[in-house]
């Protein structure tokens, strides 16, 4: 407990030089004003670590979120984020143990999936698995560009999002957000929020779907509303 700030902290230590140790804060809660809206959205690839991770934290939370979505190395190479596409059966399995164990809702939320981008996220995978490291650069810069979605291969991306919500569903999800680019698209490239693709995907599971990515405006937010009453 924060009485300076009226917050709830959690911290841990942190290993500094010659033998010192500092406190890190990783949450920071104001009951006040979270209380009943606050969500902890999590990074994991294992069900146990999940639900102690959950656990540590469920008297201060309200809702619990598998991030199924980010594809960056270093989130990937581990199994979590949007490596979890790759492997359902973990991912099912992470939803049903916290499903099975805790009294708040548990959503997720993923990447469109398509076949191209899985590749290169199973080689990420394999890489970690033989013992490869990424290979640091010496000057910081932004060279991950993206790569777009061919439309030609869109109505099986769409196609194999589908199956994957749907056993995100089935596993006990109560809600699905979908990040509407593929694991290998960045911000360079528009997010797929064709109004056929967005009805495809909402009317594929009877729990809420959350739409994210490329909503920026008043406008964009009614256009997306519209289709999705």
């Amino acid at each position: 407990v924060n009485k300076e700030l009226g917050t709830i902290d959690y911290v841990h230590d942190v290993n500094g030089k010659k033998n010192s140790v500092r406190k890190h804060c990783v949450l920071r809660i104001h009951p006040e004003t979270e209380k009943g809206r606050l969500i902890l959205q999590i990074g994991t690839s294992d069900a146990v670590r999940a639900l102690k991770a959950t656990q540590t934290a469920i008297k201060d939370i309200d809702a619990v979120d598998l991030n199924m979505c980010c594809p960056k190395y270093f989130s990937v190479h581990s199994g979590m984020g949007v490596a979890l596409t790759r492997k359902p059966e973990i991912a099912s399995d992470i939803i049903k143990t916290l499903r099975r164990n805790l009294n708040i809702p548990v959503s997720c939320k993923i990447r469109m999936l398509d076949e191209e981008s899985g590749k290169q996220i199973e080689q990420m995978m394999n890489d970690r698995a033989k013992g490869k490291k990424k290979k640091k650069k010496r000057k910081r810069q932004n060279t991950d560009n993206g790569t777009y979605l061919s439309p030609s291969k869109l109505p099986a991306a769409l196609r194999d999002t589908r199956e994957f919500i749907r056993n995100m569903e089935a596993a006990g999800a109560c809600a699905v957000a979908v990040h509407m680019r593929t694991a290998s698209e960045r911000r360079k490239q528009r997010a797929h929020l064709e109004t056929d693709s967005l009805k495809f995907l909402s009317e594929s599971v009877k729990i809420p779907f959350i739409v994210n990515g490329d909503v920026f405006t008043r406008d964009d937010l009614k256009r997306v509303r519209e289709i999705l009453p």
